[in-house]
């Protein structure tokens, strides 16, 4: 395995919150419950600089069964498909928090993905 530094992440950008969709041209775009099609800016995008990206939410614990900002919601969902184009690239991942702040211990995906 390869260790990388924290001076190898290119970037990190919050994008979470982003309201106004001409501010930015990261985002993912699902299915509403209304059968509409929305666009969803993810919290958080850190970018290595090899290239490679995990894009980062971050929910209340009580959104976790949410049909559309849950766990296995609509936004989540086109997320991880579009991960899947390119998995070698991209990874995704969800923290719910019961609290206002994230824990250490609920970094350790992303601090893997600095590392790794």
């Amino acid at each position: 395995a390869i260790h990388l530094h924290p001076d190898d992440v290119e970037d990190i950008y919050f994008t979470g919150a982003i309201s106004n969709p001409q501010k930015t041209d990261f985002f993912v775009e699902y299915r509403g419950q209304d059968g509409g099609w929305h666009r969803y800016t993810p919290d958080f995008v850190i970018r290595r600089k090899d290239g490679r990206c995990l894009i980062v939410e971050i929910k209340k614990a009580h959104d976790r069964e949410h049909p559309v900002d849950g766990e296995n919601g609509a936004k989540a969902m086109a997320t991880r498909a579009w991960v899947g184009l390119n998995p070698e690239r991209l990874k995704y991942e969800i923290l719910f928090t019961e609290s206002d702040e994230v824990g250490f211990d609920q970094t350790r995906f992303a601090r893997h993905f600095i590392e790794e």
